[in-house]
C-alpha cells in the first residue's frame, strides 16, 4: 500500500502536467477554424460509453456557421467531447441551457472542445458585441490568410 500512494502521486504531476493546452486566437480566427459555430440547447448528458468521450444530445437553435448543409434549426444533434477538462473536453454543460458552441464535423459526429470557443459561456453570458458580431455575420469574411490549416 505504502508503494501505490507515491505511484498515485506521481500519475496525478504526470496528469496535470499534460493537460488541456489550447492556442490563443482572435474571436474571428476561432470562428474561421471551425466547421460549425450554433447556438445549442443541451437536451441530455447520457452517462459515458467509454473513458475517452462525452456525448450530449442537444437542439440547434441557431447556426452561425455550418460546413454541413443539413445542420438546420430546430435539429437533434450529438456531440462529443473528450471525457474530461485535462483532455480539451467540455464536461460541465447543463441539461437545458443554451450555450455559443464550435467545432469541427469528424465524418457525422459533431465533435466539439475547450480549444477554439468563441466564448464557452451561457448564451445569457456571451458579450453583446459578440451576439452582435454572429447576428450580422461580421465574422463571416474569412480570408485565407485567417484559416489555420489543421493538423
Amino acid at each position: 500500500m505504502a508503494t501505490s500512494v507515491p505511484f498515485l502521486l506521481l500519475l496525478s504531476v504526470i496528469h496535470t502536467s499534460l493537460g488541456c493546452s489550447c492556442v490563443k486566437s482572435s474571436e474571428k480566427e476561432m470562428f474561421c477554424n471551425a466547421d460549425w459555430v450554433g447556438l445549442f440547447k443541451i437536451l441530455e448528458k447520457p452517462p459515458r460509453d467509454d473513458n475517452r468521450t462525452l456525448e450530449y444530445r442537444a437542439g440547434i437553435v441557431k447556426m452561425f456557421k455550418s460546413s454541413n448543409s443539413s445542420l438546420t434549426n430546430g435539429l437533434r444533434v450529438s456531440l462529443e467531447t473528450s471525457v474530461s477538462a485535462g483532455l480539451c473536453g467540455i464536461e460541465w454543460l447543463q441539461t437545458g441551457k443554451l450555450y455559443l458552441l464550435s467545432g469541427k464535423v469528424d465524418g457525422r459526429v459533431l465533435k466539439t472542445s475547450l480549444c477554439g470557443q468563441l466564448f464557452l459561456e451561457e448564451w445569457q453570458k456571451v458579450p453583446k458585441r459578440v451576439k452582435v458580431q454572429l447576428k450580422h455575420r461580421n465574422y463571416n469574411s474569412c480570408a485565407s490568410s485567417t484559416k489555420r490549416p489543421s493538423l
